[in-house]
């Protein structure tokens, strides 16, 4: 058996924090069948990490040639940095340029807010 349910309780505070967008880019070109593709996004001195990923980019090739680049990892390798790894599973075709993007998520270290 319940009781009645207590009053409402106060609204909690709210609180900004600044979040700055670091990334690392690695012009490719036309990745082939077994090519390893790592790249690590970091954060400013000061800084940490909280989010991050990866966007490989296509010019020119094919529209299946997206789908021959496999993600093997993407996350946190360190409280500052953010490292993706993605394989070509297939030789993109001859006109294709791979751009490999890595991106990091940084906000200011909590002894600093």
């Amino acid at each position: 058996m319940n009781g009645a349910p207590g009053p409402t309780g106060p609204t909690g505070g709210s609180i900004t924090v600044p979040v700055s967008v670091h990334s690392t880019v690695l012009a490719v070109g036309r990745a082939m069948s077994g090519d390893l593709l790592t790249a690590t996004a970091e954060c400013d001195p000061g800084e940490v990490v909280i989010a991050g990923g990866v966007v490989p980019t296509i010019a020119g090739g094919l529209p299946q040639d997206i789908q021959r680049i496999h993600e093997l990892f993407s996350g946190p390798t360190s409280p500052t940095a953010w490292t993706a790894a993605s394989t070509t599973v297939n030789t993109l075709s001859q006109t294709a340029n791979l751009t490999y993007t890595v991106y990091a998520l940084c906000i200011p270290a909590p002894d600093v807010l």
